[in-house]
């Protein structure tokens, strides 16, 4: 077996934000955007050159030296990177864990929140008198959130 055999039968969409996140190279997704239908979709139609092109360079980077790029992603580039599902590219989606966790930190926040008080009858609580909100805080606090994501918490679809 050839050791870049694993890149030949790997993903090309994971392959694709490994390499551009430890390269910072943009024009790779631009390459790829061209040919990506829906966020769920599976690459068609790629060319031969591309596919062999980001294989070669993800080869090179995990076995070449110096190593791949360890600080943290520029924000720019990782609202980039998953954004570029909105034009046809992968998206990332939340792992299991990582909801499982937000929604029991919300729930748990939710408990001191006015929405929660025994008085309070409103559409936020459903007919077994539990307060559901998909994200019950301020605004900016979301966006705070959101604005700098961890990619361990995510998963590429």
């Amino acid at each position: 077996m050839r050791r870049d055999a694993a890149l030949e039968d790997g993903d090309l969409q994971t392959s694709l934000m490994a390499y551009v996140h430890l390269t910072r190279d943009e024009a790779m997704l631009d390459r790829f955007a061209l040919h990506l239908a829906s966020p769920f979709a599976a690459p068609a139609d790629l060319p031969p050159d591309v596919v062999r092109d980001l294989r070669e360079k993800l080869f090179a980077v995990l076995t070449g030296a110096p190593a791949p790029v360890s600080e943290p992603l520029p924000v720019d580039l990782m609202q980039r990177m998953m954004g570029v599902g909105e034009r046809g590219a992968p998206a990332l989606v939340p792992r299991r864990n990582s909801f499982d966790a937000y929604n029991a930190q919300a729930d748990d926040d939710l408990k001191s929140m006015v929405w929660s008080h025994p008085k309070a009858r409103d559409y936020y609580r459903n007919s077994k008198g539990q307060v559901f909100l998909s994200c019950p805080y301020r605004l900016i606090d979301r966006w705070t959130m959101l604005r700098e994501p961890k990619l361990e918490h995510y998963q590429l679809h």
